[in-house]
């Protein structure tokens, strides 16, 4: 018997957003900004290589009890199909087959991922809802 989306409990439906404490995103607000500042700006190598350390670097937050905002954990597992239907060598292949204009595109993404969990931050109640690490 399937159970309506709208019949369960909020927690548990589809477009339900857990909300964090500005506390519990620290962690991810941390290494955004490390993605972007360490990875994208400084950057080691060549543009292509810089952007395929700072999606590695994002990629974790899709691991279990990571405090992210729903959003930015849709842009990861977006990311995550683009690597994967790119073909094997993951995130550095895809990252080469980008043009520089893409390449800015993702850029732009990561800082947008940042600015929605500062704001999620802001907005959180001061009290966790569920247990992160």
């Amino acid at each position: 018997m399937m159970v309506k989306d709208s019949e369960l409990p909020p927690m548990f439906r589809e477009d339900f957003e857990i909300p964090y404490t500005a506390k519990q995103l620290e962690p991810t607000i941390k290494r955004l900004h490390s993605a972007i500042e360490e990875d994208l700006k400084k950057g080691i190598g060549t543009p292509q290589q810089s952007l395929a350390a700072a999606w590695r670097r994002i990629a974790e937050l899709r691991f279990p009890r990571k405090a992210v905002p729903q959003q930015v954990l849709n842009e990861v597992e977006e990311l995550l199909g683009l690597w994967e239907r790119s073909g094997p060598g993951g995130p550095e292949s895809y990252a080469y087959s980008l043009s520089e204009e893409q390449i800015l595109d993702e850029h732009e993404r990561l800082k947008k991922m940042l600015r929605w969990t500062k704001e999620a931050a802001a907005q959180g109640p001061e009290q966790p809802v569920v247990e992160t690490e």
